[in-house]
């Protein structure tokens, strides 16, 4: 009964698929869901469309088997959501109705772990709290249990709509797990990196990843993973997405499979971290990735130098640097200092006839300033804010072209 139940309302049907960016980057992340849909590397049943809602970006008429592409692909997502169903509700007694309607053995393998968490939006139904535990309710009488690694279920009660998501990772999506060495302060997370990533670099071509501030190697990884496109459980797998009843293994693995198969050889990258303790994670961490993705294991250096005692070496003529100094998350008395500094040498440490071209991360309008009069107005291309833990941050692009 159940397997005709998920080839009918799984494989059967259309989806919608909700997929949260991080903030300030929502069209990066919609750019690059229409790039994966349009692209796809089979031909499925129904044609996806992306749309808009205030909560992100929703995918709707999707095929299941399409869906599986998603978190291989979206380097620019934080989260992606399987809507289960939806149904106007305006009282509890339609609410756990509502809840206990949902096929859930179709999505959730037998006694799982599940963990709830309820939003409720200028509704009646306003105590999140008693929602969390009615959900849990229903779920507890039909054998699915709390603690261990959890499924995470989403409830979300708008005014008299009531939606479920079945989230299909355990952690963020940007938690990709190539770094084994963490001692690293500061670092940005790999979905908000793949974003400016994605934003500056474009199509342009590049002989060069050029990262004078690696930190533990964020910087260089993302810019692999969008120069090359590799499936993204190289190092963190989907274990909970695979055990959902009747998965379809060789789909995913059909599609691993072609993902593999487009790599190419890495792109050199040069990383430079100038404390030696960092610069010793920086090797591990890097080292750990190609354990997993052999393609990199001698594609990348990593100096352990001051970027203004470092030079570009002259063969490489177009250069991405995505550029994360130490003070790019917070502030400093020397800001204004080593962002001056920093534009100036964008000028002076490269040959005349290499282009250079990325961003810097920035914290304050100060240090804003301070690159701008450093690097030249002229070489700005844009400005980008986004917000990580709180803390505003200033995503500036620029382009230094090559002289002959």
């Amino acid at each position: 009964m159940v397997q005709r139940q998920i080839k009918k309302q799984v494989f059967g049907q259309a989806h919608v698929v909700r997929i949260d960016s991080g903030p300030g980057w929502r069209g990066i992340l919609e750019d690059e869901i229409n790039e994966v849909l349009t692209s796809p590397l089979q031909t499925y049943k129904f044609v996806p469309e992306v749309r808009t809602d205030d909560e992100g970006l929703v995918v709707h008429n999707i095929d299941f088997r399409q869906f599986l592409e998603l978190p291989l692909r979206l380097l620019t997502a934080s989260e992606i959501l399987l809507q289960l169903d939806t149904k106007h509700v305006g009282s509890f007694g339609e609410f756990e109705s509502f809840i206990q309607s949902i096929p859930w053995e179709i999505y959730l393998p037998a006694g799982a772990s599940v963990k709830v968490r309820c939003q409720s939006y200028r509704s009646a139904l306003y105590h999140e709290g008693k929602l969390d535990k009615m959900v849990l309710g229903v779920l507890h009488k039909k054998g699915f249990v709390t603690g261990g690694i959890p499924y995470y279920i989403r409830i979300e009660q708008k005014e008299n709509r009531c939606t479920a998501f079945l989230s299909i990772n355990q952690e963020p999506m940007f938690r990709r797990k190539y770094k084994t060495d963490l001692s690293h302060p500061a670092s940005i997370q790999e979905h908000l990196a793949a974003a400016a990533i994605r934003w500056v670099w474009g199509k342009d071509p590049v002989d060069l990843i050029y990262a004078p501030f690696a930190g533990s190697g964020t910087m260089v990884m993302e810019s692999w993973l969008y120069a090359h496109k590799p499936p993204l459980d190289l190092w963190r797998p989907f274990p909970q997405l695979q055990a959902m009843p009747d998965f379809p293994e060789s789909t995913w693995n059909f599609i691993r499979g072609k993902l593999a198969k487009s790599e190419v050889q890495a792109t050199p990258a040069r990383a430079v971290e100038w404390d030696n303790k960092g610069i010793e994670a920086l090797r591990t961490n890097l080292d750990y990735a190609s354990l997993a993705w052999p393609a990199l294991k001698s594609a990348w250096e990593a100096i352990a130098e001051d970027f203004l005692g470092d030079t570009c070496p002259p063969q490489f003529k177009n250069i991405f640097l995505p550029l994360n100094p130490p003070y790019g998350l917070r502030l400093e008395e020397n800001t204004e200092e080593l962002y001056a500094r920093l534009g100036q040498w964008l000028h002076t440490g490269f040959q005349k006839d290499q282009r250079r071209f990325g961003f810097v991360l920035l914290a304050d309008s100060k240090a804003f300033h301070a690159f701008e009069k450093g690097v030249g107005p002229q070489h700005m291309n844009g400005i980008q804010s986004f917000t990580q833990g709180g803390q505003h941050i200033r995503c500036v692009s620029f382009d230094i072209a090559a002289i002959p």
